[in-house]
């Protein structure tokens, strides 16, 4: 059986603007795989419409340092 991802979801108003982020999980193992952030709302004095993904990252490997 595959375990799938397991995204979950936090709104905000962090840093002044209207976002959501996703952090997304190994079920498995807890490691963190990806994270995404997005505009919600008014995006103030940028230029972007909304929603809008203003930052995305995937991790590919994870080590446990002792």
């Amino acid at each position: 059986m595959v375990r799938r991802p397991q995204a979950f979801p936090l709104t905000s108003v962090f840093g002044g603007l209207p976002n959501k982020r996703t952090l997304v999980f190994a079920p498995s193992t807890g490691s963190l795989l990806a994270y995404e952030e997005e505009l919600t709302g008014d995006p103030g004095a940028l230029n972007v419409k909304t929603p809008a993904v203003i930052d995305y990252a995937t991790f590919l490997t994870a080590e446990r340092t002792p």
